[in-house]
Parts: structure tokens; sequence; C-alpha cells
């Protein structure tokens, strides 16, 4: 199906989502995480991830890395309560995360993906046709999604309708 897609220029989106304890081995998951790195063009990735693939200890470097050696369009690395950074087109831009009391993180990695499809997809733009501008707000939406979807116990069950989400997104912006 992915030689397909790929051959028919669709764009693959790709979200490892490593979870050390479902795995019999980790050579196992690093292979089949790196596996999915070669067939994607819009891929999130946590620090953590970038950091168990690589092995590299600076995060941006890495990110880079990984975006040059898989060939991929459009990289996303969160950072957690820190932020994210994105990869397009030869250029890195870095977003910072919003302070928030979390209660729950479950699902918020997810809520950012979800947010950067959402944004890439309403854009109506290729990657290569990406501005810095529009990785920013791309980067702004998913941050204060994930970032809000934080502050409730729960997964994708706590995640406001996209009114709401837009208007929390115009509500943190102009604070």
């Amino acid at each position: 199906m992915l030689k397909v897609a790929k051959e028919s220029h669709k764009t693959i989106s790709y979200d490892p989502n490593y979870r050390p304890l479902l795995w019999d081995h980790s050579d196992n998951a690093k292979e089949w995480i790196i596996e999915g790195l070669k067939w994607a063009n819009i891929v999130k990735i946590s620090d953590d991830e970038v950091q168990f693939i690589t092995g590299e200890d600076d995060m941006k470097k890495a990110a880079q890395m990984l975006a040059k050696d898989y060939q991929i369009s459009l990289l996303f690395m969160t950072k957690g309560k820190d932020g994210s950074l994105a990869i397009c087109n030869g250029r890195v831009l870095e977003q910072e995360g919003l302070h928030v009391q979390p209660v729950d993180t479950t699902g918020a990695g997810d809520s950012f993906m979800a947010s950067v499809l959402h944004q890439f997809l309403i854009k109506r733009k290729s990657i290569s046709e990406l501005t810095e501008q529009d990785l920013s707000e791309i980067l702004q939406f998913a941050n204060t999604v994930a970032a809000y979807s934080t502050t409730i116990k729960g997964g994708f069950s706590v995640v406001p309708t996209l009114d709401e989400l837009e208007k929390i997104v115009r509500g943190v912006q102009h604070v």
C-alpha cells in the first residue's frame, strides 16, 4: 500500500509513537520506526524518539539528520512543555511551548499531529509551497491544541470541537 501511495504521489504521514513496553526488543522497534520514516512525507516525532533513533544528544541536530537521511519533506519534533520545531524545505522553525497546568498528558502528541494535519489540509498547499508563516501558524495551532489537551483528564474524549479550538487558539494569540 505504501509503495502504491508513494508512486501515486500521495502524502504519507507518520507518527512512530514508540512505547518500549509494547516491543520485545528495542532494536526491533528502531528497525520498524526507521522503515516508516523511509516512506513518510510528514513526520511527527518526539524528542525522546529522535534521541532513541539517532543516539544524538543535540535534538535539533538529530532532527535535521533524520529529515535529511530519510528525505522527510516535513518533520515536526515535539519537545513536551518546551514546544516543538518544524523542518521543511531546508528551514528549521522552533516554537515555544505554552505554560499550562497539566493534568494528564495522554494524547497530547496525537492532538499535536491531528492539529498539524488539519492545518496542512486547510492551507491547500503542497509541502514545497509552505512558507515560514505557514509553518509558524501550524506550530502555534498544534502547540496550543496539544497544551490544552493536557489540562483535562483523559485522551481524545476531552478534545474540544474545531470551533472551540479555534476560539482557544485566538484567545492564546491575544494574551
